[in-house]
Formats: structure tokens, sequence, C-alpha cells
């Protein structure tokens, strides 16, 4: 799906089905070992989770692995079988096109990791704030430059 004509489409390949995607986020984070949590005195445990086998959510959506180009892109869920200290589990994104992990980050509320989840080895890198900043810039550009055109005529 492509909403602004501000991005171009840099795939539409799915190579990865929701099934494949979810079994691809599983192996995904066996690599974890256990998440890092900051309770509010400022201390720093090690807490040790377990993925429950069910629930699981898989969304297909699209997301930018080049500057405005949009990529298919699984977002998959998976669930802890409690919560631990506010998160309630892990969220896992593959592109559907490489089948590469995207990322891997915690997800629940009330939390406050003090540090980030490791990616994998063939993971493909978040875009850099720079990238991101120089991107929101020329967008708000040509917002600017849409809208003096439509007040002009």
């Amino acid at each position: 799906m492509n909403n602004w004509n501000l991005y171009s489409i840099g795939s539409t390949s799915i190579n990865a089905s929701k099934e494949e995607a979810i079994s691809i986020a599983r192996n995904a984070v066996k690599k974890i070992p256990t998440l890092h949590v900051k309770l509010g005195d400022g201390a720093v445990i090690d807490v040790q989770c377990n993925l429950a086998d069910e629930p699981v959510k898989a969304e297909l959506n699209s997301g930018p692995r080049e500057p405005l180009t949009l990529f298919p892109l699984w977002h998959v869920q998976l669930y802890f079988d409690k919560v631990y200290y506010g998160y309630y589990g892990v969220a896992v994104d593959v592109w559907a096109d490489t089948k590469l992990v995207y990322r891997t980050y915690p997800t629940g509320f009330l939390a406050d990791p003090t540090t980030p989840l490791p990616q994998l080895e063939n993971s493909i890198a978040p875009l850099d704030m720079n990238t991101v900043a120089a991107a929101a810039t020329m967008l708000a550009i040509a917002i600017a430059t849409v809208a003096i055109k439509k007040r002009r005529k």
C-alpha cells in the first residue's frame, strides 16, 4: 500500500508466508536469552522470559528499507507466558521479500528497557536518525510547496 505519492514501492514480492514469518520470528527470539529491565529505583535486573505458543499475531505491512521507498514487511507479535515487569512480549519485523529480520524489540507497558534487544547477524539495520531527519525535512518542504501552489491557483 502506498498512501502518499512521495514514496515509491521498492518491491511487491511476498516471498514469506504468514506461517513462515512466524517461524522466522520464533527463531530470531531464541537468540535473546534475557530481557534487561530497569526498575523504578534505577536497579537493572536480567529477566529470563518464556514465550507462549499462542496467541501469535502477524500482519503484513510496509516499511521503509531505503529512504522514501517502501517494502513489504511482516510485523509479528509474540507473547510471553505472563507479564514480566510490564513486558508482555517481543515484536519481530521480517522483510516479506527477503525473509530477513529487520528488527526485534520488547513490547509492553510502563516499561523502560535499558538496552535494546540484540539484532540477528543477518538483520538489516534500521535507518539512522540523520536519514530520518533528512526525509522529514524533504516531506515538510514538499507539503509546503504543494500548499503554496494550491493557494496560487
